[in-house]
């Protein structure tokens, strides 16, 4: 195998893994996004849960 052939391998595969890495943190920022998104929603639903109760049981 010629080292021209060789050396194009390697950089096909450094890039690939560059890639792949990219495609990780990607992934990774869009499971901690959707992580913060849920959190909000409960957080907002507990507080308007909570202003219902509270409503409720005002008397």
């Amino acid at each position: 195998m010629p080292v021209e052939t060789l050396t194009q391998i390697v950089s096909l595969y450094k890039k690939q893994q560059y890639n792949s890495v990219r495609l990780y943190d990607a992934i990774i920022g869009l499971m901690i996004n959707s992580v913060q998104v849920v959190v909000n929603i409960i957080l907002n639903f507990n507080g308007f849960g909570n202003k219902i109760y509270g409503n409720l049981h005002n008397d």
